[in-house]
Order: C-alpha cells, then structure tokens, then sequence
C-alpha cells in the first residue's frame, strides 16, 4: 500500500444492502500500485466474470486491466484531479473474454491528506461499442464488394473484416460448383497460425467431397450450423479439426436468389465458442457476400469469354491480307 495511505473501510453495514441492488457496478480499491479491491458489489462481480463477490475480491483491479499501462495511467490521474469520468479501457474478465468498460471513480482522502481509497463505478460499454465495430465492419465489406470484382482479393479482405467481430482461428469460402454435384471448391482458407494468414493444409482452389463436410449439413437445412465440440463430432472432417486445434465451427449458408451456392466456414480453438448471436451478425453480411460471389463468377466467364474469342479469331488469316 502507498505510504501515504491509510486503510481502507468499507461501506457502513446499512447501506450494503442497497449497494448490492444497485444494477450500476460499484467497487472500492486501495489508492496503491496493485489496486486491491476491498468491496464490491454484486453487479461489479458479475462485470468482472465473477460468480460471487468472495471470488472478485481475491484479483486486484490492475488484473482486470488488459493493458497494465492503462491501470497506471488511471491510478495516477487520481494525483492531478481526484475525480476522474469515463476512464475507458479494455477490461480481462475472469474467464479472459476481453470487452469495453468505462471507469468513473474518485479519491478519497482523510482530514491530512492522505489517500484512503478509491471509489469507483464501472459502466459495461462493451455492447456499444460491439454495435459500433459491427456497423463499422458492415460498411466496410459492402464497399469491398462494391469497389472489388476480383473475388480473390475480395474474400481475403472479407476475412480480415470479419475477424474484427467473430473470431476465428481458420475461416473458409467455399463454393458448390455444380448444381448436385459431390464436389465441393475451397474458394479460399485462412488460418490464423500462418505468417502469411493462408493454410498450408489445403491450398486455394482445391477440391474435397461434399459428403462429411459441414457444407453438407448446411445443403441439408439451408440454415447455419454449429458444432460445439469438434472432438466429439463423428464427422471425419471433425476428427481432423479436432487434431489440428479447431474445437468449434460454425457454417453459415450463402444463398443468391434463394439458392445455395456455398459457405462460409469458422472454426475457433474453444469448445462452445460459436452461438446464435453470431448467425444474425452474419444474416447482416450472407446476402450481400453471396450477391458480390455471383457477381465476380460473372465477370470471370465474361472474361474468359472474351479470351477466347481473340484466341480463335487470331488462329484465322485476316482477308484482307
């Protein structure tokens, strides 16, 4: 503790109560280097990914801090103003799930100046600032799309948007190529334990069978599909994933006009990590992925049209000599 500081008390006994009804998340800390909390209520707790009060009490604050540099920051402000509003930071929860918090605290002093503690609220943010990236992250691949006709580079940069808002360990674009056909085309695959964000494990392009894949499952319902616990699948194709560190998936449907053309693949390496919020985020961006797909394989035969038109009308003599 500071050597300016004195212990630290808590709220008097009747007010506790009334603390610990609050839906605000309030804590007590010592004004010192590791911010040990010394009170907090239920909400603050839970804030922090705790289930009791006894557990949050047993980390101090500056743990919660993802970046340490951040709870300095804060600690020492408290010297030049006492009051300090909306400190915003990304906080660590208990289980390490990171999300957005703002910290409207002050110092409390006693008759000779010394710190006694900091008071503290805690506002979860988290939730708009999610909404925020999420408008953010849709903006920016409506524009790729837009901006983009080469669907290699769009895909890449799709992924690398996606990622700002599901997390993923290796994703996957992959197309059905005929109608009824077994055949399935890796349009791309990327993973994230590569330098060069490309598996090694399949190149682009390549092809595998659509039986056993989770595309099939996908073909089967048309509607997204989550597997909690690769290890547990009896899907080969899960075995795999499995083996290689992939213990969730999730398979979203891209449909143009009604129709399957393909999907998009995530796999992460936590088990359960996939859930139903992260198929309406992705109904926000299906449609539109599936539109600029059918749009680039346009353009691709219109290309290839036009080749070969000039190759054939090379190979004949022109008539005038």
């Amino acid at each position: 503790m500071d050597e300016n500081s004195v212990n630290c008390p808590k709220p008097d006994n009747d007010v506790i109560p009334f603390i610990h009804s609050m839906d605000l998340a309030f804590f007590q800390c010592e004004p010192s280097d590791a911010g040990k909390i010394t009170f907090i209520n239920r909400t603050g707790a839970s804030i922090l990914g705790y289930d009791t009060i006894e557990e949050a009490l047993e980390a101090p604050l500056r743990d919660h801090f993802l970046d340490h540099n951040d709870f300095e920051i804060w600690l020492k402000s408290h010297e030049k103003n006492a009051k300090q509003k909306d400190f915003e930071t990304i906080c660590k929860k208990k289980n390490s799930k990171m999300h957005t918090i703002g910290i409207t605290s002050s110092l409390v002093t006693d008759a000779g100046g010394r710190k006694v503690r900091i008071d503290g609220f805690i506002n979860d943010i988290h939730l708009t600032k999610k909404e925020e990236l999420e408008k953010d992250v849709i903006a920016n691949i409506n524009k790729i799309l837009v901006s983009n006709i080469n669907m290699k580079e769009v895909d890449h940069l799709i992924c690398d948007q996606l990622y700002k808002i599901i997390e993923w360990d290796r994703v996957s674009i992959v197309l059905m190529e005929n109608k009824g056909d077994v055949v399935v085309d890796f349009v791309i695959i990327k993973d994230k334990k590569h330098k060069s964000g490309l598996s090694k494990a399949m190149p682009e392009r390549s092809h595998y069978p659509l039986i056993g894949s989770i595309l099939e499952k996908v073909s089967q319902s048309g509607k997204p599909y989550i597997i909690p616990d690769t290890s547990l699948s009896k899907t080969d194709t899960d075995k795999v994933m499995a083996k290689e560190g992939i213990r969730s998936r999730l398979a979203y449907p891209l449909k143009y006009k009604e129709e399957l053309i393909g999907s998009i693949n995530f796999g992460y390496s936590e088990v359960n990590y996939y859930n139903e919020e992260h198929c309406k985020l992705l109904d926000k961006i299906g449609p539109f992925l599936a539109f600029g797909i059918e749009n680039s394989k346009l353009y691709q035969r219109a290309t290839k049209a036009e080749k070969e038109y000039k190759d054939l009308s090379q190979t004949f003599d022109s008539p005038w000599g």
